[in-house]
């Protein structure tokens, strides 16, 4: 008796596999993606208002007007979306993809002196954030056996293409937004990104997936540094081809 249940049990388990499993559709396919983001803290140029003149010359800043360099930390999470087109031959997918990031400030130290993100109750804060809208050229690799219909599917990927970025920067006393003081820089560089993630395919047409993705710019105009980012998405993917084979 237990024989005869532990044969029925592994036949309705590969009888469930059948049905679930599924082989991608070669050919063309589009989708979109959404998820968080971390962005690691860097060096920027930034004006500064001469704050001893504010509040009657009762700042305890003592920051230096004009063109500093400050240490800017970004808030924990960020967030970023887009959307892709591509075509699936064999193991390999090649696409093109629409890229928008938001990542927030949440501190600004110049010379010592650290400004925190408004809300916060400060006398002096400030409250900004870095914004991408780019486009990018995805080459990426699947791992499956041919012959086989695989549902979870791993990939990983590269991309290069090129971005517009703005930087914008507001001064706070007591809340107040201090509106003469408003800095926005926008500057377009070269970016790339490395990805890695798995695909389950419910269906020959359709997936849905999680993929890490890190991606940077080169060298800022404002900075030494490069912006990079790393962000966790959901993704989305679906056939509108009728495959080639």
């Amino acid at each position: 008796m237990s024989n005869y249940k532990t044969a029925l049990l592994s036949t309705l388990f590969l009888a469930n596999s059948a049905i679930y499993a599924a082989e991608p559709t070669q050919g063309w396919y589009a989708g979109f993606f959404g998820g968080v983001n971390y962005t690691p803290s860097l060096n920027f140029n930034f004006y500064t208002p001469n704050f001893n003149l504010i509040n009657g010359g009762n700042s305890n800043l003592f920051l230096p007007n004009g063109l500093n360099q400050g240490r800017l930390q970004y808030q924990d999470i960020g967030g970023n979306a887009g959307f892709q087109i591509g075509f699936r031959c064999n193991y390999f997918r090649f696409e093109g993809e629409f890229l928008y990031n938001y990542s927030g400030y949440d501190k600004l130290r110049i010379n010592g002196r650290t400004l925190p993100r408004s809300g916060r109750f400060n006398n002096f804060s400030m409250k900004g954030n870095t914004t991408l809208a780019g486009g990018l050229a995805n080459a990426y690799y699947e791992f499956y056996e041919d012959g086989t219909d695989p549902t979870w599917v791993p990939y990983v990927g590269l991309g290069l293409g090129y971005t517009y970025m703005q930087n914008q920067l507001k001064y706070y006393y007591n809340d107040y937004n201090l509106n003469q003081y408003y800095n926005k820089i926008s500057n377009s560089y070269a970016i790339g990104q490395a990805i890695v993630g798995i695909n389950y395919f419910y269906s020959d047409d359709a997936a849905v997936g999680l993929d890490l993705r890190y991606a940077t710019t080169g060298t800022l105009k404002h900075s030494n540094e490069r912006f990079a980012v790393v962000a966790l998405n959901v993704v989305f993917n679906y056939s509108f081809d009728e495959g080639m084979y």
